[in-house]
């Protein structure tokens, strides 16, 4: 059998994870702050799962947008990622 090898990489994901976490925060305080009935219901890997009545549901999706666009201002230089054995 071949020998494997396992390889992890957590830089990009735990900006991700934090990015994901800061737009989490917001969006549920604009979603207090405008009275809205939406609810984020969960968040899962790189998805915040949101429940919102009909009438809502369009407004709700601009905000989520929005939000996790503009969560965190990127500064242009490329990302480095290292490699665990």
């Amino acid at each position: 059998m071949p020998e494997r090898r396992r390889v992890k990489a957590t830089v990009l994901q735990q900006a991700e994870a934090d990015v994901l976490t800061l737009a989490f925060v917001s969006l549920q305080a604009i979603f207090k702050s405008r009275n809205m009935k939406s609810r984020i219901v969960m968040i899962i890997h790189d998805a915040i799962w949101v429940e919102a009545p009909l009438r809502e549901a369009e407004r709700a999706r601009i905000l989520m947008e929005d939000t996790m666009k503009n969560a965190v201002e990127f500064p242009l230089v490329p990302l480095e990622v290292e490699f665990e054995d």
